[in-house]
């Protein structure tokens, strides 16, 4: 996944500005719309992949990444955005940045003090 940022992340920064200069600003929340879609379509591909299929679900947890870093830079090419149209762009890019890292670290709160009385490890992240 971080091999991942080198270039995803940036190719989704591209793809909202070509939207955006071809499209308009209204453009930009397609893309990441439709990125944020893709991902989920990828996370339930993945977890309906069958166990004996290990390439596939390799296959399928590289694109998930990919789309997901590239929804991260869709994301803060909107930052600029906002910024100008509520003149707060400094805290609005920390809110931004900050948001992911506290996420991941309250869902790691939550799944490893949350008690599981299902017998299956993976059973919180089946759909």
């Amino acid at each position: 996944f971080g091999l991942m940022n080198l270039f995803a992340r940036s190719f989704g920064g591209m793809i909202s500005d070509f939207m955006n200069a071809n499209f308009g600003h209204r453009a930009r929340h397609w893309v990441l719309f439709c990125m944020q879609l893709g991902s989920g379509l990828m996370l339930l591909t993945f977890s309906r992949m069958q166990s004996d299929n290990f390439t596939g679900a390799i296959i399928v947890l590289l694109a998930f990444s990919f789309i997901v870093q590239m929804a991260e830079g869709a994301t803060f090419s909107i930052v600029p955005m906002v910024g100008n149209i509520l003149q707060a762009l400094g805290p609005v890019s920390g809110i931004v940045g900050a948001g992911g890292n506290v996420g991941a670290a309250i869902w790691g709160v939550i799944y490893r003090e949350v008690p599981s009385t299902d017998p299956d490890p993976r059973a919180p992240f089946l759909v």
